[in-house]
């Protein structure tokens, strides 16, 4: 598998991660807000509501499975990977620095590095407020904090079976 392909899988499993945590959230709005009030105002509908959500959560479960199956296979491979966020003049700098090994058994590292020029309101919340406390740099390992969302999916997962 060449480095492109596992970096893009990489980011695969970084946005399937974030449709798990952004789900709780939104199963969480819906039993506490959105079925009681169609249970009150729509009740003809009600019944088909929760029935979308339980085809819905079918759908996000077999996600999550992929992504825990999907970041197994790679995780041997993709050592590690850090993103990088620095202030360059008005904008920022995002650099993501990804260290693969295309095989198992060999001790090749191979390294793969972009960058990509944004604008403040683009970085996450937390880097955000790091620059306009004065940081000039932000450093994140990516695989740690993949491999805890995992973990947890994974825990998820085997509660639900």
């Amino acid at each position: 598998m060449d480095p492109i392909t596992i970096t893009i899988f990489a980011g695969l499993g970084l946005a399937l991660a974030s449709v798990v945590v952004f789900w709780e959230h939104i199963i969480g709005w819906a039993q506490e807000s959105l079925f009681p009030w169609c249970d009150q105002h729509l009740p003809t509908i009600a019944p088909l509501v929760r029935e979308a959500f339980v085809v819905l959560n079918n759908a996000v479960m077999a996600v999550r499975k992929a992504a825990v199956q999907a970041w197994r296979k790679l995780r041997p491979r993709l050592l590690k990977m850090v993103e990088n966020f620095e202030r360059v003049a008005q904008n920022y700098l995002v650099t993501v620095t990804s260290y693969l090994r295309e095989k198992l058994a060999e001790d090749k590292v191979e390294i793969v590095e972009t960058r990509r020029t944004v604008m403040l309101d683009d970085l996450p919340a937390d880097v955000q407020s790091s620059f306009l406390r004065g940081e000039a740099a932000r450093e994140y390992d990516i695989t740690a904090e993949q491999d805890e969302q995992i973990e947890q999916a994974s825990l998820e997962l085997a509660m639900t079976v």
